[in-house]
């Protein structure tokens, strides 16, 4: 009898290898850490509008240079235990640094976004940032929130420590210093329904 196909559900801890073997099929995406494989959770209709938003005006803001955004389809690895994560957006400068023998999986992000949820939040200001801020090309990392209109910009010092800036709508814009685009909170909350207690 033939064994059963290798599935992430019945795994605890598997290697990198089998990981990157099983992702090529899943019907699903799934992040690494440290040898546990996390399923991804489905998007609401807020942070699918976010994201939106945040890859058309950069998008706009980059054409004609030698960066681009890219969506959550593309993987990033980070350096200190190999692990793997699905951004919710991506910019990168240059040259797409991709992982040898790899599908799909950036090493050189200069911005990182991440929509923030309740369920999540947790996660994205954690052990995502842990392992984010080991990425030697990487200068800016972007929380934004669904639930109300706020947004944090994580930014890399000259002496390589993080200065945390919270931003509300009265700061009107969030500049990104590594790629010099900027975004309103019109533009990247537009069309975005918040519930009326946000």
């Amino acid at each position: 009898m033939a064994a059963p196909a290798l599935k992430y559900q019945t795994l605890e801890r598997i290697s990198v290898e089998e990981y990157l073997h099983l992702e090529k099929t899943a019907e699903t995406k799934h992040e690494f850490v440290d040898g546990e494989v996390i399923a991804m959770a489905s998007a609401t209709r807020e942070h699918n509008e976010i994201v939106s938003n945040v890859i058309r005006e950069i998008g706009l803001c980059l054409k004609g240079r030698e960066c681009g955004i890219y969506p959550s389809d593309f993987r990033v690895i980070t350096p200190a235990g190999r692990n793997y994560f699905y951004p919710d957006a991506t910019v990168v400068c240059g040259d797409l640094q991709l992982q040898p023998d790899v599908f799909d999986t950036l090493q050189n992000p200069i911005v990182i976004f991440e929509v923030v949820s309740e369920g999540t939040e947790n996660i994205d200001r954690g052990y995502k940032f842990f392992h984010y801020q080991q990425i030697p090309s990487l200068q800016e990392y972007i929380l934004i929130d669904s639930r109300t209109r706020s947004i944090e910009a994580i930014r890399r010092q000259a002496n390589d420590t993080w200065q945390f800036d919270k931003l509300s709508p009265t700061d009107g814009t969030l500049h990104l210093n590594s790629v010099g685009c900027s975004l309103s909170f019109d533009d990247i909350y537009y069309r975005v329904q918040l519930s009326p207690a946000s």
